[in-house]
């Protein structure tokens, strides 16, 4: 959690595992958070899988968010995130 930045993150799993957790960012700013570094949970890759941002849902939205996928190695691995204003990224474990 950044106070300053008012970003949270945090996982979310039922057994655990590839397929069952989750990785959930939430920016709670009216500010983008750019750039926002976040300890990588569990080892392995993590696809972008919500983003409440996304021009899909409307055409004012901006689509911001990060790349669709972080790759990680080990656990506390620090990956950036870019993250748009009052918005939401989940990433899977897949």
């Amino acid at each position: 959690m950044s106070d300053a930045n008012r970003i949270i993150a945090f996982q979310r799993w039922h057994s655990g595992g590839i397929g069952d957790n989750v990785l959930v960012l939430m920016n709670l700013s009216s500010e983008k958070g750019v750039d926002v570094p976040i300890a990588m949970p569990q080892v392995g890759t993590w696809l972008l899988q919500f983003n409440s941002d996304w021009k899909g849902y409307s055409e004012d939205f901006g689509d911001y968010s990060s790349e669709p996928f972080v790759e990680c190695k080990s656990v506390g691995q620090i990956a950036l995130f870019d993250i748009a204003p009052y918005s939401v990224q989940i990433l899977a474990l897949t």
